[in-house]
């Protein structure tokens, strides 16, 4: 029962399914299936769940949590940071935890695979037909707090779980695979999020180079399915917006503007977490600091970039704890990688590292142009890297064969005689 309750919450938890239907959403069924997938994970033998504090992921993310309440105090808005810690940073948290403690097998670890997929999924096809929210701008969403940037990130981290979910499995499921795939890329150009555009292109090139010794059909699947919808699904403003990354237009608007006005934001980032590098502006604060630098007068931006958002907010300690983070789910990924290469009994799993992997890949590339440091998303990669890590401990290495006698040499034999 309480892995089948840690399938359902991630599926509302990262595809915001309440969000998509109306009758859903004051229902509050994220808090409820949270609340119960701690009390029955809880209630599991302790040999049944993995030890969750002795992970060392786990404690970077507990370090990052006492930091933030250490430093609360001198905040750019006390208040305001501890209500961040209560609601929006202890749900990611108790997330991540639940998610390490019940990805107790490779079944487990698949099946929460697919509740993302089946999430993303429903996430995507409402912002292609235009879902529970109308279309702001041109720009397509689905989604009470995500916007189209965040739509976009969404999908871009969750292609590479589809596609390499597809080219591992067989018959009906292999098909709903590559149609989450599908569905990811179509709606990445639905939100005409250039983000989600450059995380789209990074995406389709790491995963040519990641299919190991696929045959070439894979890699052809994959040029020609973006392609395809690049070209002949992308709105008409599409390729206008997106030729303003390099080449902002005077229009006066901020997404005419191109990358400029993101570098702009970013220098003040920079200085913001200079101004205050041992204590930050606070957990969740970094909008609030960043009006307050100049006067509270005009727009209060936010970061646009998860490291700069992360070392404003905590600190250089902060920041070295994230991306410590960060490194540790992509050696986990890895090790798995190689894990599999050497042992049969884990090659089962090694799609879902290198999936892991890649979509950890395209978190860090999209997360250079959103504020996404406290994203659920790299919480659910982070506790499967743990889970997969746990797995691979858990299985024997391959028995060393031992050398065949040498049978010795005829003079160096004992002699039988008298």
């Amino acid at each position: 029962m309480a892995h089948l309750v840690m399938c359902v919450y991630t599926a509302f938890y990262l595809g915001r399914i309440h969000e998509l239907f109306e009758v859903l959403r004051p229902l509050r069924l994220v808090l409820l299936f949270g609340v119960l997938g701690v009390v029955l994970a809880l209630a599991l033998p302790p040999d049944r769940r993995n030890r969750v504090l002795r992970q060392p992921e786990v404690r970077l993310v507990l370090g990052m949590t006492a930091i933030a309440v250490l430093f609360a105090p001198f905040s750019a808005w006390p208040g305001g940071t501890w209500s961040f810690l209560l609601d929006t940073y202890s749900r990611a948290i108790i997330f991540l935890l639940l998610v390490v403690a019940l990805a107790t097998s490779t079944r487990v670890v698949k099946s929460l695979v697919w509740s993302v997929l089946v999430g993303i999924a429903l996430l995507g096809l409402f912002t292609i037909t235009g879902g529970s929210e109308k279309l702001y701008a041109g720009r397509a969403f689905a989604s009470t707090t995500y916007d189209p940037n965040d739509v976009a990130m969404m999908m871009v981290c969750t292609l590479p779980l589809a596609v390499f979910a597809g080219l591992a499995l067989h018959g009906v499921r292999r098909v709903l695979a590559f149609g989450v795939a599908c569905i990811c890329v179509l709606a990445t150009i639905m939100t005409m999020s250039r983000g989600g555009f450059i995380g789209l292109v990074f995406v389709s090139v790491v995963l040519l180079f990641r299919l190991g010794r696929a045959s070439l059909a894979p890699r052809i699947l994959i040029l020609v399915t973006v392609g395809a919808f690049l070209a002949g699904a992308a709105p008409a403003k599409y390729w206008d917006l997106m030729a303003t990354i390099w080449s902002p237009t005077s229009g006066g608007e901020y997404v005419e503007g191109g990358i400029l006005p993101r570098i702009e934001l970013w220098k003040r980032g920079i200085n913001l977490f200079l101004s205050d590098p041992v204590t930050g502006a606070g957990a969740g604060m970094y909008e609030v600091a960043e009006g307050l630098s100049h006067g509270g007068r005009g727009k209060w931006s936010a970061a646009h970039n998860s490291f700069i958002q992360i070392g404003t907010e905590l600190g250089l300690a902060g920041l070295a704890l994230f991306v410590a983070l960060l490194a540790l789910g992509l050696r986990n990924a890895r090790r798995t990688i190689r894990a599999a290469g050497a042992r049969a009994r884990t090659q089962d799993i090694a799609w879902v590292a290198r999936a892991v992997e890649t979509a950890l890949y395209a978190y860090v590339v999209e997360g250079f142009a959103l504020s996404q440091a406290y994203s659920p998303m790299l919480y659910f990669l982070l506790g499967i890297s743990v889970a997969l890590r746990l797995l691979v401990a858990r299985r024997p290495a391959p028995a060393t064969v031992p050398a065949r006698a040498v049978p010795a040499p005829r003079a160096l034999r004992p002699s039988l005689a008298p």
